[in-house]
């Protein structure tokens, strides 16, 4: 449906995107979302004077004219779109951190800016709590002199005695002169013999809009947790540079488990879990279709390539020169009224593998638009369990993520 509205004068100067929604809103019968308005906007479905604009911020002027070409397919359905809870975290330890992720939340940043996504609700939500209890521990984090985190000693409940090792700026206690920081400590600033600024890796920087880290480097908030002082420096601004290694990712519509990594020296280590199919990643999915059996396993092993040029659509090919290694195991465990909940295991980890792997069995993944045909409020896909090898100790840790409301009443 075209809606067309002519910008009132109570709405001058207004965002481009705030302007839609108020608009908009008042003709939609349930309503409409800025999230969703702002998807209309990034899919090109909204004109001004007769020209799409995806420029969200831009703004308006009484008199303009606004088109909005609303179709319920161009936005998200809003069951779908998910919000970060901190219960989400289901484990952290030894800086491996594993999260629920709800349905319709990206796991990063999208095209639309405005849209939240996972990284950045961690962030948030971590900055916040500096100097407060771990979630799994519920006590302060023991950290090693390399690290460079204060906070009281656990048995006295005194601010803990930091020397120039620790890597923690403040004057030096005999010179009372600012100490010397090497590039080795993880502190900003030119390098000594050459006077310039050091190369440091954005990849250990994720969480800031810059693939660099912040101007002349500058020390994360994490290096100040405790201090005796008050106010941190002004320098150390809170979501800066808050360390999160992206190792595993899932699509938005796709609810469950997502592992990363908090500490550094810990990217070995989850690098080759999943490189060397050292973790087992265990989907459950609701599916329609076929002629499903109790107990019925297969596996798939094939080639897949991108479908249409430039798009995010995949299919099974011969060639192996186009396309790329996919090998899934599937088992159905339960069946009510020609639906099925299978269990997949993706042993390769391909864009849209299990989606695109079911649906040429026949049995599409309920609620997926791209490859199905049974509608839903959402993608009936979720990443149920993890296991794998402790880094330090070899037990085997497990990590389950229970099964979403949505998908349990297919089988009630």
């Amino acid at each position: 449906m075209t809606y067309k509205f002519k910008i009132p004068t109570e709405l001058h100067k207004q965002r481009f995107d705030h302007t839609a929604h108020a608009l908009l809103n008042k003709k939609i019968a349930n309503g409409i979302s800025k999230a969703e308005v702002r998807k209309l906007i990034m899919v090109g479905a909204v004109y001004l004077n007769g020209k799409r604009c995806r420029i969200a911020s831009k703004p308006v002027w009484s008199g303009n004219e606004l088109r909005i070409e609303y179709h319920p397919q161009n936005v998200v359905p809003r069951e779908v779109n998910g919000h970060f809870d901190p219960k989400c975290i289901l484990y952290h330890e030894d800086g491996i951190l594993i999260v629920n992720k709800p349905a319709g939340l990206p796991t990063v940043a999208t095209l639309d800016n405005a849209r939240d996504n996972l990284v950045e609700e961690l962030k948030k939500y971590f900055s916040r709590r500096h100097g407060r209890p771990e979630p799994t521990t519920g006590r302060m984090p023991s950290l090693s002199s390399a690290q460079g985190h204060g906070g009281p000693e656990p048995a006295t409940g005194r601010m803990p005695s930091l020397s120039l090792a620790q890597g923690h700026g403040g004057p030096e206690p005999t010179t009372g002169r600012m100490p010397s920081l090497s590039l080795a400590q993880g502190h900003g600033g030119p390098e000594p013999t050459t006077g310039r600024m050091p190369s440091l890796s954005s990849a250990m920087y994720i969480g800031r809009d810059t693939e660099q880290p912040p101007v002349a480097a500058r020390p994360s908030t994490s290096m100040y947790i405790g201090r005796d002082t008050e106010q941190p420096p002004v320098a150390a601004r809170p979501n800066t540079s808050m360390y999160l290694g992206i190792h595993h990712r899932l699509d938005a519509p796709t609810s469950g488990l997502v592992l990363f990594t908090t500490k550094e020296e810990m990217n070995p280590f989850a690098s080759r879990l999943f490189q060397e199919s050292l973790i087992q990643k265990e989907y459950l999915a609701v599916c329609t279709g076929g002629n499903p059996t109790l107990g019925q396993k297969w596996e798939i092993k094939n080639q897949l390539e991108r479908a249409v040029r430039k798009k995010n659509i995949y299919r099974s090919t011969k060639s192996t020169e186009e396309g790329s290694f996919a090998y899934s195991r599937f088992e159905i465990l339960q069946v009510k009224n020609n639906y099925a909940l299978v269990r997949c295991e993706p042993v390769t980890g391909r864009t849209h593998q299990l989606r695109v792997h079911l649906a040429e069995y026949g049995m599409p993944v309920v609620g997926d638009r791209t490859y199905g045909r049974v509608k839903a409020p959402r993608l009936m896909l979720h990443a149920h369990r993890l296991t794998f090898r402790h880094p330090h100790e070899g037990r085997e840790v497990t990590v389950e993520a229970p099964l979403p409301p949505l998908l349990l009443q297919f089988f009630q």
